[in-house]
């Protein structure tokens, strides 16, 4: 899985300073929802959001760019196992 912001007017993503409008294949992928949701708001980036692409499968959620995002601990993002059960955070269950 990807994680890239996007232009929601152009449908561009961001590649960086130098190229703030690319196709899908010149995307900086930001590796997390916080990160790139801290990214988008410390440069002030107008009309993004973020999207996560699933290239296997050729899909992708958009989401606000919220500054919420940034408050979600990776932790809390692993399975927890309890003896023989496995319990998936709602976060993995896409």
């Amino acid at each position: 899985m990807r994680v890239l912001l996007r232009n929601r007017r152009t449908r561009l993503y961001y590649a960086g300073s130098r190229r703030p409008g690319a196709g899908l294949d010149q995307a900086l992928d930001f590796g997390d929802v916080p990160g790139a949701t801290k990214f988008a708001l410390e440069q002030r980036l107008q009309d993004m959001e973020i999207v996560l692409r699933y290239d296997t499968c050729g899909g992708e959620v958009p989401l606000p760019v919220l500054p919420e995002w940034c408050l979600f601990d990776k932790q809390a993002l692993r399975p927890v196992r309890f003896s023989t059960l496995t319990v998936l955070p709602p976060a993995l269950m896409l």
